[in-house]
């Protein structure tokens, strides 16, 4: 299979007019995410009719989810992240328009009564991300939405307020990670929280109600995994295989490409961990500013030893050419890309599990630099999963149009494989 490193800006697949959230994807912002129209491509591209069922083991916000599901199929979307599938599943879930509106007005006619003593909302080192004047309105806010007995309306409006916490923080909005502001800058910031929140849920409500005719609720499943360690005992739809998985993994570990479980600590932290579905391993580590990065791949470093003794490096020559020329400049980057790699290749192991006989997988996948080296994701993928019984099918190289990426990352591949029978 060849491969066209230079890709023109005139590329079909670059999709340079469809750059920002449409639609549902506005719901709640989440980092990372692919470009609808590029899934809705890929779907009329390579599925056929008779494909039913699509899983994704890396959802994030549920990107693939959705548009498959517009496509007249069914999904099931995997993330270790809790808040992406509080998320997920709050995007997916059925509700009446009338509810939804009684709620608000309830909602909003207490938060409109006259200011009264309240408990404040806490968690660890929330004087740090936010102001007294911001704690106390969102405690006002959150005080007002847990009264909400449903579950399912309950978490509309804790979304919406996590979506108002993630605004109004004292955080940089510049990067996905946690910095703290200037303290000038912070002085500087005025935020009508109330009214934020209000409007957050107006526009949420059009949002959902504008895709109820595509019966979510029926067609979209949720897991909150980590396919490194995928149980499928914990989750009974991930017994039955799947007619085709796409994709787009992690391009590296999240403490160097995306911080996703920082990005998302204040967000949940709002929300209330205990309103969150997840093990309690991880519910632990999430008090922690970066617990979810930390269990992500290659979040935690592997031993020399285990690195040089693993199946992966022995798999690709290429991430072994590559590890030892960074040991020799870096042991610690040399570690973190070969953790990284074999955490992929036994998440790859578990997924391609979940996929039928004759099934498509398709990976959206971007190369990435790290000490100056390339680290050719594609590459490094076709030679993991050269003994699970895929062939490559095809492979598009295409550019990112926008900043969703970290940095270095400039060109993305689809790449399409297909499952072969077990021999």
């Amino acid at each position: 299979m060849e491969y066209v490193e230079e890709v023109k800006l005139s590329n079909e697949w670059n999709f340079v007019n469809s750059v920002g959230k449409k639609g549902i994807h506005k719901l709640f912002q989440y980092p990372g995410t692919m470009v609808p129209d590029m899934l809705n491509k890929i779907i009329d591209t390579y599925l056929e009719p008779s494909d039913r069922t699509v899983l994704d083991p890396f959802m994030g916000s549920g990107t693939v989810l959705f548009e498959t599901v517009k496509n007249g199929k069914q999904a099931i979307g995997i993330d270790i992240n809790p808040y992406a599938c509080f998320g997920a599943k709050v995007k997916s879930r059925f509700y009446s328009e009338k509810t939804l509106l009684e709620y608000f007005n309830e909602i909003n006619n207490n938060l409109q009564k006259k200011k009264e003593a309240i408990k404040l909302h806490t968690f660890p080192f929330v004087e740090k991300w936010y102001t007294s004047n911001n704690i106390q309105e969102l405690s006002r806010i959150r005080n007002e939405v847990i009264k909400i007995k449903s579950i399912k309306y309950r978490n509309f409006y804790l979304l919406c307020l996590a979506e108002v916490a993630g605004k109004v923080s004292n955080s940089r909005k510049s990067t996905f990670k946690l910095h703290i502001q200037a303290k000038e800058d912070i002085e500087k910031s005025q935020f009508n929280t109330v009214e934020m929140f209000l409007n957050v849920c107006l526009s949420s409500i059009k949002l959902i109600i504008n895709d109820a005719k595509f019966d979510y609720h029926k067609n979209v499943k949720v897991v909150n995994e980590n396919t490194v360690t995928l149980n499928k005992k914990r989750s009974p739809f991930l017994g039955k295989e799947v007619d085709a998985i796409i994709t787009s993994p992690p391009y590296g570990d999240n403490h160097t490409t995306i911080t996703y479980g920082q990005y998302s600590y204040l967000r949940y932290s709002w929300i209330g961990i205990e309103n969150l579905e997840t093990t309690e391993l991880l519910a632990n580590d999430m008090i922690k500013i970066s617990g979810i990065d930390s269990n992500s791949a290659g979040g935690r470093l592997y031993s020399v030893n285990d690195i040089e003794n693993s199946a992966t490096i022995n798999i690709s020559s290429i991430l072994k050419e590559r590890y030892y020329k960074l040991k020799g400049e870096s042991l610690k980057n040399a570690r973190k890309v070969l953790s990284f790699y074999m955490d992929l290749y036994q998440s790859l192991n578990n997924v391609m599990s979940l996929l039928k006989d004759d099934g498509l997988c398709i990976f959206i996948v971007g190369d990435r630099y790290v000490s100056g080296e390339i680290i050719p994701f594609k590459d490094i993928l076709l030679e993991l999963i050269s003994g699970m019984n895929m062939i490559p099918m095809d492979c598009i190289p295409r550019k990112i149009v926008g900043s969703y990426m970290a940095g270095s990352i400039k060109q993305e591949h689809i790449v399409v494989l297909r499952k072969t029978m077990e021999s």
